[in-house]
């Protein structure tokens, strides 16, 4: 079995979670495939196992204007009216897009639909495809509609993470049949517990004296807002104070390259403006780890709040309770539909607010679930074996053509 999994880079770790979670899942239900890993720039290794390879655009087409159009296929494929591109050398296989969250009116009807028709360029070049793990489908007018549509038209199937994407695409008059929730896979991520993570936890049991807390915060959609961005920050502020009083702080940036502000640069510009507190300690470099040396990191931790939902599960796949704090549906729904109510998860934009009510209601919580400690990590245990055994047997289902019962 060839399966080409289509690639759109890595803005954070939870992104690069999901990839690696991606390949896991797929080497455990079709062992003896042989995985190509295809986008325009090459791929790091560290990103890839032992059997997986980056595979450039150019391989895929060929003939004269082959270049042309892997360099330029959004466009091209625009003007054609998303007519498939010729040439393509490999014959059958599977696409597996590996997730992202640009397929959605969120950023305007043009940045959609030209992530649309740059990723069907390719995906009407193969027999079976699978739009795997995704969060889609929001619109705002007929125009959106008609582009998710279409764009959900050219999968066989369709891998959402959460019912409201489910709901949307519905919404849009896609077949219902071909929509089928999976958790999110950065639940099937592993640990892997590195020098140099052995080198940062000594740092951390170091700080012994009161709970240990990890916090991720993130640069975000408030930054269009100065007013809301504002309040933003002052909640930030407010929050972290509390928590230095009664717990240590850790700060765990998750982001490292994107259009927005990277966390590490944030976290650096508010403890420069001191609206974090001394106390609290960052920790840069697990921004650079593999989300699996970021599982063995949280492993060391009482509790984590975080911002973002990535973070909030990894912390769950290392047994420690996550309080999320969401700001859209995709991340609620995410995180609600996979773990349930075992864990906390708190609107920012009701925090933004009431901060006081907020705060209060997070180190309830915070104390409750250390006091619960034991409880919450045997029923996490559970909860995200129960996660990778459902998608393993969803995707199994897809790839060898059996019934699907999900």
């Amino acid at each position: 079995m060839k399966i080409f999994i289509l690639f759109h880079g890595f803005g954070n770790v939870g992104d690069f979670a999901i990839f690696k979670g991606t390949l896991r899942v797929l080497r455990e239900v079709a062992p003896g495939a042989d995985i190509a890993v295809v986008d325009r720039l090459p791929v790091p290794n560290t990103y890839l196992d032992d059997h997986a390879a980056w595979v450039s655009y150019h391989r895929l087409f060929h003939g004269l204007f082959g270049k042309v159009v892997a360099h330029t296929v959004s466009i091209a494929q625009l003007v054609s009216g998303l007519k498939p591109v010729v040439g393509y050398e490999g014959g059958e296989g599977v696409l597996w897009h590996k997730g992202g969250s640009g397929y959605d009116g969120y950023h305007g009807s043009i940045p959609l639909l030209l992530s649309a028709m740059s990723t069907m360029s390719v995906a009407r070049l193969f027999s079976l495809k699978i739009l795997g793990g995704l969060s889609l489908g929001f619109y705002r007018n007929g125009f959106e509609k008609s582009i998710i549509r279409n764009f959900a038209d050219g999968w066989n199937y369709i891998l959402v993470r959460e019912p409201y994407s489910k709901y949307y695409l519905t919404s849009a008059d896609v077949d219902e049949e071909r929509i089928l929730l999976v958790h999110d896979f950065a639940f099937h991520t592993g640990e892997k517990c590195s020098k140099r993570v052995e080198e940062l936890v000594a740092e951390i049991k170091s700080y012994d004296s009161k709970p240990r807390i990890a916090v991720s915060i993130r640069d975000y959609y408030y930054d269009h807002d100065p007013m809301l961005y504002n309040s933003y920050i002052q909640f930030i502020a407010k929050l972290l104070k509390t928590l230095t009083r009664e717990f240590h702080v850790f700060l765990i940036p998750m982001g490292f390259s994107g259009t927005h502000e990277n966390d590490v640069k944030f976290i650096k510009r508010l403890m420069e403006d001191r609206v974090i507190p001394d106390s609290a300690v960052p920790l840069y470099s697990a921004a650079y780890m593999d989300p699996e040396e970021v599982v063995c990191l949280l492993r060391n931790f009482d509790a984590s709040v975080g911002v973002r939902m990535h973070f909030c599960i990894l912390s769950s796949v290392a047994r420690i309770p996550a309080i999320h704090l969401y700001y859209e549906h995709k991340g609620r729904g995410i995180f609600r539909y996979s773990l349930g109510d075992r864990l906390p998860s708190i609107s920012l934009y009701g925090a933004i607010r009431d901060p006081l009510a907020t705060i209060n209601q997070i180190v309830g919580h915070i104390r409750k679930l250390i006091d619960e400690k034991n409880n919450v990590r045997r029923d996490l245990e559970r909860i995200i074996k129960n996660n990778r055994l459902y998608n393993q047997k969803l995707v199994k289902q897809i790839l060898h053509g059996l019934p699907i019962k999900s």
